[in-house]
């Protein structure tokens, strides 16, 4: 799933770069009246704002998302040294117990 994310994001900025590149062969006929070449350089500046924001927002999503794995992952780590110690003082409690005599199992 993480490796589709990417993929995505990667489709995104490949068609972001392709459609800036076409935006400035506009710019390099040079024939195109200047109010149109205007809206072609304002066009071109959203897309490449756009583009930008839509990663910055895709990095800050996907560092939340690692950082509440992490969260996870370490509280369920903890509940299972809990565990761990639960049972190492069980073991303990039964040592201290005569072996011979087993009355204290029922």
């Amino acid at each position: 799933m993480e490796h589709d994310k990417h993929n995505y994001i990667e489709l995104f900025n490949e068609f972001s770069i392709l459609l800036c590149a076409y935006l400035m062969n506009v710019f390099l006929e040079g024939v195109a009246p200047a109010t149109f070449m205007t809206q072609v350089g304002w066009a071109f500046m959203s897309f490449s704002i756009f583009n930008i924001l839509i990663n910055v927002v895709c990095l800050i999503l996907d560092q939340i998302y690692e950082s509440a794995l992490l969260v996870r992952n370490k509280k369920a780590l903890k509940e299972k040294m809990r565990i761990v110690v639960l049972r190492l003082q069980n073991l303990k409690t039964i040592n201290k117990h005569n072996k011979n005599n087993l009355s204290y199992i029922q």
